[in-house]
């Protein structure tokens, strides 16, 4: 069977004490990298091996680990250092200053994109320069690696001091590394399909197919329900293809090098089963049925009833039957404030479902939004040209003067604010198991302006019910197109924000373990869709209260610097660390009671912003990370 995949292969000589088989040996031979190393607990880049490495300060000892043999360096303490305390104990000694650590605990990678081995502590880790060093020169001294071997200054403490490290030690950032990287997971899974090789993904001709895998240089706003996707940019753990890739079940990845590779090129038109892995992904040839994977039913919630705008302080949870799940988390959000070190956008209000469906009534649309789902056609071409028109009806249509009077007459009541941001918040997205990330619109507008006015954003947004993209993907979970609705979450706009992004409430990197991963940006550069070549802030952080471990320290393991800021992080750290305890305050609120188990395995996608002037927390939005 034909079969492709990017694979690689480590050969590395060490010529020091190895432990195999509770024994120490000496060993020159090439295989033993490939030997003893397995993948990082962490794999926050992808192509990467190590080996664990423990140097016993009172032996004076320093030991290779077989990543086969254990798991981390505790259980080899334990077992072959007679090491009698608990693992918490442990890393709280070996991860501090002072007399009490008995070893300097350190991973040994190999970046396969670059060539390069690189010596890492953990941001946990608050190892002394001197030791640092001193680790260092016995990996230097012991090993094949040699002058070759690089330290990564993978936290803002390391970061601060690299120019002292660089005296005596060979370094590297975390920035380097991730730009050097060509290929990336975006989400596991395996499923079967065409192959196509797409130049242009929006060229006006192109229509696709559930069963299409495609290969593609870029992303568009949307990505159309395939079977999976190969593309040539690196994507942000919360990108919209990320979210649909990981919400639908289907593999993608990212591969720089997929359109230069002439023997992928072989597959092209060819029916084949796509897998990816966290290191590589394969593509063999498959002529077995091509079954679509099945979706859950989602039932849409929708109460019509309620005719008046909602002010954020009356609503709840509990309100989104009639204002939708935005505006609804939004509310908990805005509560959970009052207590809490974060804000939310003031002058916040919601407008209920009630508005939108008398607007389409009004316009018309309704009628088409019938007929289009009782034609139930397949024809791509004809969907889009009735789903146009729907947008049209809706957009020329003359909005309730009421309702914009009524608007004012809010705004009026809640400050001096004159610019507002319209967002969509429908009862088909931020639920559990449909995400809705990117499929609607959300607008701004200016009060008294003709060219902004709210009744244009208003509109804007009730249209974006039925882009093309939410079409398609509600079909694709099979929900009842009749049943949903727009209801539009308003309050204040930015338009002098610092630095935006976007958190997870969950290691994603690292299974049932603590850490937020968060994407942060200067200004308003965006970090789910990034301009070309621009690369955000991606690090992970940790509430003070998580661990016996991160109390009383900032930890922040950085992934990668913005490129926007010298390549240092846009927030500080201090921010960085009130907006994880905050992070950890939002996601107990909305988990509830659950065990410590449950609450590692748990993730909430959370927008923020941190203001312009006054550089204060916002909480933008909450919604379940459905992984």
């Amino acid at each position: 069977m034909k079969r492709f995949s990017v694979l690689f292969s480590i050969l590395l000589l060490i010529t020091t004490h190895v432990y195999s088989q509770s024994q120490l040996t000496q060993s020159n031979s090439k295989s033993d990298f490939d030997n003893l190393c397995g993948p990082p607990l962490a794999n926050k880049y992808g192509n990467v091996k190590a080996v664990k490495i423990v140097y016993d300060l009172k032996s004076k000892k320093l030991y290779y680990l077989n990543a086969s043999d254990y798991k981390n360096h505790y259980e080899f303490c334990k077992k072959e250092l007679n090491y009698i305390d608990g693992m918490g104990n442990f890393l709280k000694r070996n991860y501090s200053i002072g007399s009490e650590r008995k070893y300097l605990l350190a991973n040994l990678n190999f970046f396969q994109s670059n060539d390069k081995f690189v010596l890492e502590i953990s941001p946990t880790d608050l190892m002394e320069q001197n030791h640092i060093e001193q680790i260092y020169d016995l990996v230097k001294k012991s090993s094949f690696i040699g002058e070759n071997i690089f330290f990564i200054t993978n936290s803002p403490r390391l970061q601060n001091i690299e120019n002292y490290l660089n005296e005596k030690i060979l370094t590297i950032s975390p920035f380097e590394i991730y730009g050097d990287l060509s290929y990336q997971a975006v989400s596991k899974y395996t499923n079967k399909g065409v192959l196509r090789f797409i130049n242009d993904i929006n060229a006006r001709k192109l229509q696709f197919n559930t069963t299409d895998i495609l290969i593609l240089k870029s992303i568009p706003n949307y990505l159309p329900p395939v079977a999976g996707v190969i593309v040539t940019e690196f994507q942000t753990p919360l990108s919209h293809i990320s979210i649909l890739g990981l919400n639908r079940k289907i593999p993608i990845c990212a591969y720089t090098k997929v359109f230069d590779n002439k023997e992928l090129k072989e597959f092209n038109g060819k029916q084949v089963c796509f897998t990816v892995k966290a290191d590589t992904f394969i593509i063999e040839l498959d002529t077995t049925e091509l079954v679509r994977p099945m979706t859950k039913n989602i039932d849409l919630k929708l109460n019509l009833k309620v005719d008046s705008l909602i002010d954020v302080e009356d609503l709840t949870s509990a309100s989104f039957p009639f204002v939708g799940s935005k505006a609804a988390n939004f509310a908990e959000l805005y509560h959970l404030s009052k207590t809490a070190e974060f804000k939310t956008p003031e002058c916040a209000f919601a407008i209920p479902f009630y508005y939108y469906k008398q607007h389409i009534e009004k316009s018309k649309a309704e009628r088409l939004i019938t007929r289009l789902i009782e034609k139930n056609t397949k024809n791509q071409k004809l969907i889009k040209r009735d789903l146009k028109r729907i947008r049209n009806r809706i957009e020329r249509t003359k909005i309730n003067e009421s309702l914009i009077f009524a608007i004012n007459n809010k705004i009026a009541a809640n400050g001096n604010y004159k610019k507002f941001r319209f967002r969509s918040s429908t009862n088909a997205e931020d639920i559990d198991g449909f995400s809705g990330a990117g499929l609607y619109t959300s607008k701004a507008g200016k009060l008294n302006s003709k060219k902004k006015s709210f009744a244009k954003a208003i509109k804007s947004v009730w249209a974006s019910n039925w882009s093309d993209q939410a079409f398609y993907e509600r079909e694709f979970y099979n929900i009842d197109q009749t049943k949903v609705a727009m209801g539009v979450l308003v309050h204040r706009s930015f338009p002098k924000e610092k630095v935006n992004g976007v958190a997870i409430t969950k290691n994603i990197y690292r299974k049932n373990s603590n850490g937020f991963l968060v994407n942060a940006q200067l200004g308003n550069e965006n970090v789910v869709k990034p301009s070309p070549g621009i690369i955000c802030d991606q690090f992970l952080c940790f509430p003070e209260n998580s661990n016996e471990i991160y109390k009383d320290k900032i930890v922040i393991d950085v992934i990668t610097y913005s490129n926007l800021n010298d390549n240092k992080l846009v927030m500080s750290e201090d921010e960085i660390q009130n907006f994880a305890n905050q992070l950890d305050i939002i996601k107990k609120h909305y988990a509830g009671d659950i065990d410590k188990w449950t609450y590692t395995r748990l993730g909430y996608d959370v927008e923020f912003k941190i203001d312009g002037k006054t550089r204060q927390l916002y909480i933008k939005q909450v919604r379940p990370y459905n992984d």
